[in-house]
């Protein structure tokens, strides 16, 4: 991706993420529709501010290969972002119940026990599934019982 100017390092770094993964995700940008990027970033766990500025990115970036000739037209052209914000995905939540809790823990205990405090965390502090993702084991102190997130 060509150096832009005027954007900080971090915001590049960002965007260059985003597009990488885009590229990585869609072979054929003629087959990208509203729903494949939509259904492509649920997959992350992001708020919808979150996919706004995503779609925004992506939008951006198929408006500037339009204008190299390097694509005939933005997949993303007959969608704004409040399309793009307001579309809402039918999912049902379900929750372990309360005795089948202990359960599942000691299964997770037994079978794979690195992942134990993920859910317990995730089970009884409402750490939200995109939080849980982003964990890493280095952030853990064991010594002091405490978890350090990232700045």
């Amino acid at each position: 991706m060509k150096e832009a100017t005027g954007i900080t390092q971090k915001h590049h770094s960002i965007i260059s993420s985003r597009l990488n993964k885009l590229l990585e995700n869609f072979e054929n940008f003629g087959n990208i529709t509203l729903q494949s990027i939509y259904d492509f970033l649920s997959t992350k766990g992001a708020s919808r501010k979150t996919l706004g500025e995503w779609f925004n990115t992506y939008n951006d970036f198929f408006n500037y290969c339009v204008r190299l000739d390097a694509i005939k037209s933005n997949p993303l052209a007959k969608w704004t972002i409040d399309d793009f914000g307001r579309k809402k995905i039918k999912k049902t939540i379900e929750f372990i119940a309360v005795d089948v809790a202990p359960k599942f823990l000691n299964y997770i205990s037994s079978q794979h026990p690195e992942y134990l405090k993920y859910y317990v965390l995730s089970m009884f502090s409402g750490i939200r599934v995109a939080e849980v993702l982003r964990m890493s084991e280095n952030l853990f102190d064991y010594e002091k019982k405490t978890y350090i997130p990232p700045c």
